[in-house]
């Protein structure tokens, strides 16, 4: 790829992205977070990750307006040939996904970051009664699995195979992840308004910028394992991402102290919580924040 080639790539890409952020700027913003932790999760992709993530864009920003903007659609217009110009560039990310086996971190955020359906696809696309729906007869299936493999060993090695990607080892003898998982979102989904969407997206995330930046960069540990850089990174995360997300779904206006506050309770609950019980006890714990500082901020 070519050095002027190159460049008029990113300048057509930025300015496209950029023409996306004026039209939708809620789901802008929100893409833009989803980026950077697939970027976070995956180094070296940021430019597919980008790309990738336009669909999602347009998902929410016409589910939320019930319109295409004109600058929507010159963003894209400009995307397009950014996109075929830095094609070699976006090729060489795609074979170094394809080809490098992911570290054993990385395929549990991933897995994880999977749970972002339900918040961001199925509560905007159905509404609440059947994202609490689905949540509900997901969560009760997973119980329904978890007694079983208690009780039959074939069952319980059938389990552990599926799961042995993404699963820890001392999971292999005690109740799975993804268990704790759907319990904490299905519990508050219950609770009212658009608080219980936010908490998973807020935990969700907030999760993988806790665990990948502590990891990576985090030199002074607070309790056990975690870091304060992984705790700091948690709590921005967390306030940026329910913060848009309310924005974009919420149909009254947002007001940032709440979600401040809300942040700090996820990202302390992330910090003092057990590692197999950050996830039934994060999400409760914000969405109770984001339902109670409502009521008085």
């Amino acid at each position: 790829m070519g050095r002027v080639e190159k460049i008029t790539g990113l300048v057509l890409f930025v300015a496209g992205w950029t023409l996306h952020c004026l039209a939708w700027p809620w789901a802008s913003a929100l893409g833009l977070v989803l980026v950077g932790t697939f970027s976070l999760i995956l180094p070296g992709i940021a430019g597919l990750s980008a790309l990738c993530i336009l669909p999602a864009i347009w998902f929410w920003g016409v589910l939320a307006e019930g319109s295409i903007p004109c600058l929507a659609i010159l963003g894209l217009a400009i995307i397009v040939p950014g996109a075929l110009a830095l094609r070699r560039h976006l090729l060489w990310e795609w074979e170094v996904l394809a080809n490098e086996e992911l570290p054993f971190l990385a395929r549990r955020k991933l897995y994880r970051m999977c749970g972002l359906v339900f918040p961001l696809v199925v509560f905007p696309l159905w509404g609440t009664d059947v994202y609490r729906l689905t949540l509900g007869v997901l969560a009760v299936a997973i119980l329904i699995a978890e007694v079983v493999r208690k009780r039959s060993a074939g069952f319980d090695r059938g389990f552990r195979r599926f799961f042995a990607g993404v699963s820890k080892k001392e999971e292999a003898e005690n109740v799975s992840g993804t268990a704790w998982y759907l319990w904490g979102v299905a519990l508050v989904s219950f609770f009212p308004g658009v608080s219980g969407p936010t908490a998973a997206v807020m935990m969700t995330l907030g999760d993988a910028w806790a665990v990948m930046t502590g990891v990576r960069w985090g030199r002074f540990h607070i309790l056990g394992k975690k870091t304060a850089l992984g705790t700091a990174a948690c709590f921005v995360v967390a306030f940026f991402s329910g913060f848009v997300f309310a924005g974009m779904n919420s149909a009254v206006p947002v007001r940032p102290a709440v979600f401040l506050a809300a942040a700090i309770v996820s990202a302390v609950s992330e910090l003092v919580t057990p590692g197999r019980w950050d996830n039934l006890t994060v999400a409760p714990a914000t969405a109770f924040a984001i339902w109670a500082f409502g009521l008085v901020l």
